[in-house]
């Protein structure tokens, strides 16, 4: 996100102040709902172990695979270098890392930290931070990788984007090597089939090599739209890859349209600003579950067996309540989908966690 784009999310949230709202906050009525009735934990609590008013605060004994120090309410990056937070990824190598990146204009760096917020270092990278917005872990043939994704384009101008896969460096122990610099194994070349995009939303489904890439769309006549949901094959460790010529992004299906409320079409035709536009996006390991972030709630899905992600993703989902996080931009998937972890641009982000209830059989 460029600094123009930024002034007028502080100028929306500004406004929803003013309207006795936040931008974690809201009074959506969902007419494809049972009741009508707002989109928040009092109706669909899809996130059972989160105290009234708490909404990151974890109360519920953590699953036995999950690390024992998990975020409180008071959690914080306290990495002094991670200021603009874009992309979170939970370590497929070590279930109790949690890597971040910053946004374009940064320093192209790795950034891993504990559940508790604790850096544990950075590990540079011999690519351009040109403007990365999301990032994303996965497996191939069993071994960790990072995808960041230099997708960025508030303009909608670029030809291509780049989407660069790391091998996953050790973050802890003794063969960890904070400060060694790191190879890009691969920089892929992406051009969508109809134009540019500015995409901020990127996640991987290990479970079917499918890399996912969900733009934000721009304001229509003054209201907000429904966007697509664009794909592409991850490509394996062997598979060959042509530098000459870009992979292509293909349009899968376009997202449920989501109604908006007073404050939301108020923040969209008064600053250009639609606060229900994707910012993040991840993707549990089996495939199963995966979680969309805007700046106003996050929005969960489960993939029915036997279903594509396009057809999950047309579907509404499940809305939890607004998160309390001025500009988020950031959220990942924990590998088992129990759980998922979200946060804000800014210097020491506030870090939040919402425990996810099992997946039917």
């Amino acid at each position: 996100m460029n600094t123009a784009s930024r002034g007028l999310l502080s100028t929306a949230a500004l406004l929803l102040a003013a309207c006795g709202t936040t931008p974690s906050g809201s009074t959506e009525a969902d007419p494809a709902s049972p009741t009508g009735g707002a989109l928040d934990d009092r109706r669909e609590p899809i996130v059972s172990s989160v105290t009234p008013g708490g909404l990151g605060a974890v109360e519920s004994p953590a699953p036995a695979n999950w690390p024992a120090l998990s975020p409180s309410r008071g959690t914080r990056l306290l990495d002094d270098a991670l200021v603009e937070t874009s992309g979170l990824a939970i370590s497929r190598r070590d279930s109790g890392v949690l890597w971040a990146i910053n946004d374009g204009g940064h320093a192209p760096a790795l950034h891993a930290l504990t559940f508790d917020g604790r850096p544990l270092g950075r590990w540079p990278l011999d690519v351009i931070n040109r403007d990365w917005e999301d990032m994303a872990a996965f497996r191939i043939d069993g071994e960790p990788y990072l995808l960041i994704a230099d997708s960025g384009d508030n303009a909608r101008r670029l030809d291509e984007i780049v989407l660069h896969v790391v091998a996953e460096p050790v973050a802890r122990g003794p063969d960890a090597a904070p400060g060694t610099p790191l190879v890009v194994e691969r920089s892929l070349r992406v051009r969508y089939e109809d134009g540019p995009h500015d995409v901020e939303a990127v996640a991987v489904d290990e479970s079917s090599g499918v890399i996912w890439l969900l733009p934000k769309e721009p304001v229509a006549d003054g209201r907000g739209v429904a966007g697509g949901a664009y794909t592409l094959p991850l490509p394996g460790r062997l598979d060959p890859v042509r530098a000459d010529e870009p992979l292509l992004a293909r349009r899968a299906t376009t997202l449920a349209p989501v109604s908006r409320g007073l404050v939301e079409r108020l923040a969209a035709s008064v600053t250009g600003v639609d606060l229900e536009q994707p910012t993040a996006f991840d993707i549990a390991a089996d495939g199963r579950r995966g979680c969309l972030l805007t700046y106003r709630r996050i929005r969960c899905f489960e993939r029915a067996d036997g279903e594509d992600w396009s057809e999950t993703l047309s579907r509404l989902g499940t809305a939890l309540s607004g998160h309390d996080l001025d500009q988020a931009e950031a959220l990942a998937v924990a590998a088992d989908g129990s759980r998922l972890l979200f946060t804000s641009e800014g210097a020491m982000p506030p870090l939040r966690a919402r425990v996810l209830p099992a997946i039917t059989p």
